[in-house]
């Protein structure tokens, strides 16, 4: 891909597929940090807390959801979505 040029079909499939990868990748690591933190893990102002939350709800916005998948599926597959 060009500087300038736009994204092909495979591109953004690539990069969701690199997103969804990272964010499984980082709540990995945030839930065992939380599980192996101690009890002030539950103060507000906590370093793992606050990233432990924000990952979990990024994990509920709509990129993140199952349809990303089923699409870049769907597409690699060559199937047609259903009406």
């Amino acid at each position: 891909m060009r500087a300038g040029s736009g994204t092909s079909v495979d591109d953004d499939e690539r990069l969701t597929l690199a997103a969804h990868h990272a964010l499984g990748a980082a709540l990995d690591a945030v839930d065992v940090a939380y599980r192996c933190s101690g009890t002030g893990v539950v103060r507000n102002g906590d370093v793992v807390q606050r990233c432990f939350r924000d990952l979990h709800t990024a994990r509920k916005h709509i990129m993140f959801g199952l349809d990303g998948y089923r699409a870049v599926a769907r597409h690699s597959l060559g199937v047609e979505a259903s009406p």
